[in-house]
């Protein structure tokens, strides 16, 4: 079975490490602009748009900043006209463990931030373009199985 996503445009939040740049090559495989998200690895993100076939478009964006995150999608579609397919993949704090109640107020909302404010933001922009298309949002076996001094990240995903 072969996926046809010719004249799609997929935004993929981090887009430029882990899972994002696996994506990423198998949206463009199917025919599709990716638009590569990255925070601060700009290296892989160019690296990355290199290795596609179809022309990608870089743009840079903190998540925990809701400004960024509408200028991210405000940007992406202007350059690709709309977004067909929004991959919610970026995460922070997947890697960091931390007993919870030493928790600080700050590193609980980074966490929230980008893992659940920033894609509702991006989902809902998706939504006002009234369009048909697809929206997938990269969850973690955490969400279900928490691992131990990880309840920040877990109840993120």
């Amino acid at each position: 079975m072969s996926l046809s996503l010719a004249g799609k445009t997929v935004l993929i939040t981090g887009a430029s490490s882990g899972l994002g740049p696996h994506i990423a090559r198998k949206m463009d495989a199917a025919g599709a602009i990716v638009v590569i998200h990255y925070l601060n690895n700009r290296d892989g993100a160019e690296a990355l748009a290199k290795e596609l076939r179809q022309p990608a478009i870089l743009v840079q964006a903190n998540l925990q900043d809701s400004a960024q995150v509408k200028q991210l999608f405000g940007t992406a579609v202007e350059q690709a006209r709309e977004i067909t397919l929004l991959v919610n993949c970026a995460a922070a704090e997947s890697q960091d463990i931390g007993d919870l109640k030493e928790f600080s107020i700050e590193r609980w909302q980074t966490t929230q931030q980008t893992n659940v404010e920033a894609p509702l933001l991006l989902i809902q922009m998706f939504a006002a373009q009234g369009i048909n298309g697809a929206i997938v949002n990269i969850s973690s076996i955490e969400g279900s199985i928490p691992a131990p001094n990880h309840g920040h990240y877990s109840t993120s995903k």
